[in-house]
């Protein structure tokens, strides 16, 4: 053999060696979410890709399997043992989603999960409208209609994630999709992001009621029933959607006159400031009290109001529409037990909801459109909207 293919034949090992070291690694993050870097790679991979790790194992250990029976090294011995805890792991975790799917009355497409695709996309102006002029700012929503034409439809406001400080209108184009299908307008709204100097704790949910009060002013344009509007929202843009939603409700929005909203979808939403400024959470480095540092100003104890105004279980009344909340229990942005304590004091106060727990599950685990978590939140969400918003 040439020394060429000896080296080629190293390098190939060494890659081998080092993709099953890694993916046990992200296996192992999965079940310790607190291991530095692997704890929060591993959570949010397989959120979404967990069966395409478990058959790379396969792959793997049938690969190593035949290196131990050519040369029994230590080396090839490990390997196989690697592979084999791989599998065993990613398995398990895989029997774990197949159960909370059941849970759920959830039936799984595998084909969907199978193409992986990541759920990104970007405005479309030709679709777009200018809802809102305030000074050179427009802000804008893309309105996506659904394919079959009825008198009236349903509308459902969307509002994108990105910490406060990011993200745009048809960020999650499989969830418009998802909306469509099922006969709603969708209107995925733009709204003033956070900065150093820009603290929006009071204008986001303002500018969400304005695009409300366009559509309302529009309604037969849009061919729109407002009396059946629902707000969604993702990450912060849940939190926002559920700030909108309670304070139209308890009538501490700015903008009057609108119609309360028959329910909010809360995909792992910002539902309680409190818990992101004292949960020490933290991804990949970006500390989760900074999107209350840009959002609102600073800490619960420099401004309480706004932490009173903007935390939605201070405006929990009899008027609350109904909250769906779907979340991750590893989730390292977004603490769990802030939801979980949400929803607990919702169920104090009579307001219909359910929160939907995803185990072994991360922030963005709906970042690939077709994951065992997107399925569930999908189906959960249309059996809500089916019981709440007739």
């Amino acid at each position: 053999m040439s020394k060429f293919k000896q080296r080629l034949k190293k390098v190939g090992k060494g890659f081998f060696v080092f993709l099953s070291g890694l993916l046990l690694l992200l296996i192992v993050g999965t079940f310790w979410p607190q291991l530095i870097i692997f704890g929060q790679l591993g959570t949010i991979m397989t959120s979404f890709w967990n069966l395409h790790f478990l058959i790379l194992a396969v792959i793997f250990g049938a690969a190593s399997g035949w290196l131990w029976h050519t040369h029994a090294t230590w080396l090839n011995k490990s390997l196989v043992a690697i592979n084999v805890l791989t599998v065993l792991g990613s398995g398990y975790l895989l029997g774990s989603q197949i159960n909370t799917a059941n849970k759920y009355d959830t039936k799984i497409d595998w084909g969907q999960y199978l193409s992986g695709k990541v759920d990104m996309g970007t405005p479309d102006e030709k679709t777009s409208v200018t809802y809102s002029q305030q000074g050179s700012t427009n802000l804008k929503m893309q309105v996506t209609m659904p394919k079959n034409k009825t008198k009236s439809y349903k509308p459902i406001f969307m509002i994108h994630g990105g910490g406060y400080m990011a993200g745009s209108r048809n960020q999650q184009p499989s969830w418009v999709k998802y909306y469509q299908s099922k006969g709603y307008v969708v209107f995925d709204v733009d709204y003033h992001l956070a900065s150093k100097s820009q603290h929006p704790w009071k204008q986001a949910p303002t500018d969400i009621a304005l695009a409300i009060k366009y559509v309302q002013k529009n309604a037969a344009k849009y061919h729109v029933d407002m009396d059946k509007m629902v707000i969604a929202g993702s990450s912060a843009g849940g939190g926002v959607a559920l700030q909108t939603a309670y304070g139209i409700a308890d009538h501490t929005i700015a903008v009057k006159g609108l119609p309360t909203p028959k329910a909010v979808v809360a995909i792992y939403p910002g539902s309680d400031p409190y818990a992101l400024w004292y949960g020490n959470s933290s991804l990949m480095g970006m500390q989760g009290n900074i999107c209350d540092r840009y959002y609102i100003g600073g800490s619960p104890d420099q401004y309480p109001k706004r932490y009173a105004a903007v935390s939605p279980s201070r405006h929990i009344t009899k008027q609350t529409p109904a909250t769906l909340i779907v979340a991750g229990e590893n989730d390292h942005v977004i603490p769990y037990q802030g939801q979980k304590e949400f929803a607990d004091q919702l169920q104090r106060k009579n307001v219909a909801h359910r929160l939907v727990t995803l185990p072994h599950s991360d922030h963005f685990f709906d970042i690939a459109g077709g994951s065992v978590g997107s399925q569930i939140a999908r189906q959960q969400a249309t059996r809500f909207l089916n019981k709440y918003n007739k």
